[in-house]
């Protein structure tokens, strides 16, 4: 499959500056993502898919680490097929393919093709950001500061009566993934956003997932 405009740009690329009012983590994120040796080029593409997970909250965790994958949903057709094919060649069918299954044989032979399919057949970008257990608050200089800040946020939008737990996760997330967007693509671009079922999305307490 050939593309009209090259799949990658070269970085650093202009940020088009971080916004004013962003906290220093966004602005941190920007610039580092922004000195990246390349970059995906979704230019061409009139969307884009993002997925999303998060870890480190077991006992006993150096890192809560939350971690996207920014895909073209342009170009997904090409991997569509090659998964398709990997899942028949070793049986899989409709089974996930999880990271507690790892053992499980058929999942385990499949797994060299099917990482192999991912890194070749998909436009786009694996971005991990790490978070030392021991820093508590991204957003103020201690935890205090930063519950005070987030909590003035929440008071801003007037949606709910979110807990501070709740708000220091939910804009830990929020931060790559605006941060990405805003890099990567255009006012156009369509985005479909697929994550975990988690508390930044309940409802409850006057609040719902849309209004997050």
């Amino acid at each position: 499959m050939t593309f009209s405009l090259p799949p990658f740009t070269s970085s650093p690329v202009d940020i088009c500056k971080p916004k004013d009012n962003w906290p220093a983590y966004f602005v941190g994120l920007a610039e580092r993502l922004g000195k990246l040796p390349k970059l995906p080029n979704f230019a061409e593409d009139k969307g884009v898919f993002v997925f999303s997970d998060y870890g480190g909250e077991h006992k006993g965790a150096g890192f809560r680490t939350y971690t996207y994958l920014i895909v073209s949903a342009d170009k997904i057709s090409v991997f569509k097929k090659e998964s398709e094919a990997i899942r028949l060649k070793y049986g899989l069918g409709a089974t996930e393919i999880s990271f507690k299954d790892l053992n499980y044989g058929p999942i385990r032979r499949a797994l060299p093709d099917y990482l192999n399919a991912v890194n070749g057949c998909l436009h786009g970008m694996l971005l991990t950001v790490g978070v030392d257990v021991n820093i508590h608050s991204l957003f103020g200089e201690s935890k205090k500061q930063g519950r005070i800040n987030l909590e003035l946020v929440r008071d801003e939008v007037g949606k709910g009566d979110w807990s501070y737990k709740r708000l220091e996760k939910m804009y830990r997330i929020y931060g790559p993934l605006v941060v990405m967007l805003h890099l990567l693509c255009a006012e156009d671009h369509k985005v479909l956003w697929h994550g975990d079922s988690d508390t930044i999305n309940e409802d409850g307490k006057g609040s719902t997932f849309k209004d997050a």
